[in-house]
Parts: C-alpha cells; sequence; structure tokens
C-alpha cells in the first residue's frame, strides 16, 4: 500500500504509446535514468538524473523511434533496442565509456530487453524469438526459445519470466545449461 501524497521529482519523461508506462528504470542507489526527448525526428538522449536536478546525457541515438533501455544490474552497462531507418537493432553500452555493440544488426525487437543477474549476458527478442547474448560480444547468440518477449531473468539466473504477445498470459520457464546450450524448459 502506497501512503502520503505523491510528490513530483521530474517532467517531461516520454511513455511508451502500448501501454502508457513511463521510459524509464531506477538504479538500486535510487539513481534515475529516463528518455527525455518527446519527439522521434530529433535526437533522443538518455542520461542520468543527478541529485541536484541537472540532466547528465549517456547516450545520444539519432532519430530513433521505439527506445527502450534497461540497465544492467551492477549498473555498469545499459542495453537499449530502438527502431531506425535500418529496422530494429540492439545495442550494449559500457557506461564505463566504450563504444557501444551492436548484439543485432536487424530483426531484434524493441521489446524485451533482460539482464542476466551477474551483467554478463542480455536476452533480447529478434524475428519473434526470444535470445540470450554475451554482453561483451563474445560468443554466439543463444535461442531460448521459438516465440515469446521476455521481460524478466529472475535472481538466480535459473527462471525466466516472459509472455506470448497476444495470448494476454505470462509464464515462468526454468533456464537449462550454459553458454550455447541453454534454453528454456
Amino acid at each position: 500500500e502506497l501512503t502520503g501524497e505523491p510528490a513530483p521529482v521530474l517532467e517531461g519523461v516520454i511513455s511508451s504509446g502500448s501501454s502508457g508506462g513511463a521510459q524509464l528504470q531506477v538504479s538500486k542507489r535510487g539513481t534515475l535514468i529516463y528518455r527525455k526527448d518527446r519527439l522521434a525526428t530529433r535526437d533522443v538522449r538518455l542520461g542520468w538524473l543527478t541529485e541536484a536536478g541537472e540532466f547528465e546525457p549517456v547516450l545520444t541515438v539519432g532519430r530513433a523511434e521505439d527506445l527502450r533501455a534497461r540497465l544492467s544490474p551492477d549498473e555498469k552497462k545499459l542495453a537499449y533496442s530502438f527502431r531506425s531507418v535500418r529496422g530494429f537493432t540492439t545495442w550494449v553500452k559500457d557506461l564505463g565509456g566504450a563504444q557501444s555493440r551492436a548484439l543485432t544488426d536487424d530483426g531484434g525487437m524493441f521489446d524485451g530487453l533482460a539482464w542476466t543477474p551477474d551483467s554478463t549476458a542480455v536476452g533480447y527478442v529478434k524475428a519473434n524469438a526470444m535470445y540470450l547474448s554475451r554482453a561483451d560480444g563474445t560468443g554466439e547468440p543463444v535461442r531460448l526459445a521459438e516465440k515469446g518477449s521476455l521481460r524478466s531473468i529472475l535472481a538466480s539466473g535459473r527462471r525466466a519470466v516472459f509472455n506470448i504477445p497476444g495470448e494476454g498470459s505470462c509464464f515462468v520457464a526454468a533456464v537449462a545449461g550454459e553458454g550455447a546450450a541453454a534454453r528454456l524448459e
């Protein structure tokens, strides 16, 4: 139960056209990362909101639509997907300053990003199937399931929560195997 009066902390956070949910995430320490720009015809910027209320840019994606981002559990990396003129693309950015790495070059959906609890891999949707790739870009992507939209990989790293678009249900499945042998049971 929520108690007390809500206090506004930020204006101008973009929300999803389909769900109405705000495009933001709060870290374990309480730091907020959010999508600031409202128009897909301009560069889209993601950044930190400091305690002083200042916007510190982390990433600028030119003319992107349907941007989704997820902060890794260790708060050192950012996975993001967006639609551009080339189609959907999924990336990982090391927040320590390294360049972003593409996990998909086309066909990755803008929804369904989920980190493993140890921040070494990120799950995503590509061509309606769920995949898991190492965040450092090494190795081959692992197909977890033929269809679905990944929502979360639970803290143990052994279970995944997902839904199948259009079916209105949420599922939990065990993640069996490691690396290239990983799959949902």
